[in-house]
């Protein structure tokens, strides 16, 4: 791959050797590197999975100051900055948010201030109040409840401490996109028991198992629920709106 002088480049874990008419370097898997620079330089793909996220110079050397100092340094795996990156990066590529040109200015935008802040020499990010690191802290908030919403011991104190943050900050995220974080889950677990519920392939199975298996451990409080929000009782449900996949 050969870029050109208006170009930065991070790359993310994977065995990758970079040659330029001044430098020479190989990056080792888990080990992301930011690659600027003034020359055309080629990058070749060893083996191992790699992500490279080419933005413009420019964009960096707004938000970092002397960005040309961190040409070449590793970013720690570790870093929190890059674990909200990446998971804001999957969240907009899987939403297709790009494809609205408003929602895409801020996503790049959000997108650029993430890289900056995982470059640049900055104090921890806390419980940050700006809107880049607002967003990818909401999405991986997301990410997390959607891939663990069945587990019924799942709660707002478990989602914030595995997420680095206060409960009380995790609600004020959720509270930013008009909900809340028991409603949510709720609904995520709402619409799975709805979908096994209208297979015929899950037919026979009983309604309490259903319920527990989306994550309720109170049967009357899944039966409130699920007339409330589908404005009929599971078994009701079943009956009308079987599919037959």
């Amino acid at each position: 791959m050969v870029m050109t002088r208006s170009e930065s480049s991070s790359v993310l874990p994977a065995k990758v050797n970079y040659r330029s008419a001044v430098k020479k370097s190989s990056f080792t898997p888990a080990t992301p590197s930011q690659i600027l620079h003034s020359e055309p330089a080629t990058v070749t793909y060893v083996d191992g999975l790699l992500f490279g996220l080419a933005v413009p110079r420019d964009a960096l050397a707004q938000r970092v100051t002397n960005v040309e100092s961190r040409a070449m340094r590793p970013i720690s795996h570790r870093s929190e900055t890059l674990r909200l990156l990446m998971a804001y990066l999957k969240s907009a590529f899987t939403e297709s948010v790009l494809a609205t040109p408003k929602l895409r200015d801020a996503v790049v935008a959000h997108i650029h201030d993430l890289l900056a802040l995982a470059i640049g020499e900055c104090a921890p990010l806390g419980e940050s109040s700006a809107s880049a690191v607002v967003n990818a802290r909401h999405g991986a908030a997301l990410d997390y409840i959607e891939t663990h919403f069945q587990e019924p011991g799942l709660s707002v104190e478990m989602v914030a401490r595995c997420q680095g943050i206060s409960p009380r900050y995790l609600q004020r995220l959720m509270a930013s996109s008009g909900s809340s974080f028991t409603g949510h889950m709720n609904e995520l677990r709402l619409q799975r028991a709805l979908k096994l519920l209208t297979k015929s392939s899950a037919s026979a199975r009983l309604i309490s198992d259903i319920a527990l298996e989306v994550g309720f451990s109170d049967v009357s409080h899944f039966n409130r629920l699920f007339r409330a929000r589908f404005d009929d009782s599971p078994r009701g449900v079943r009956c009308a709106r079987r599919d037959p996949s």
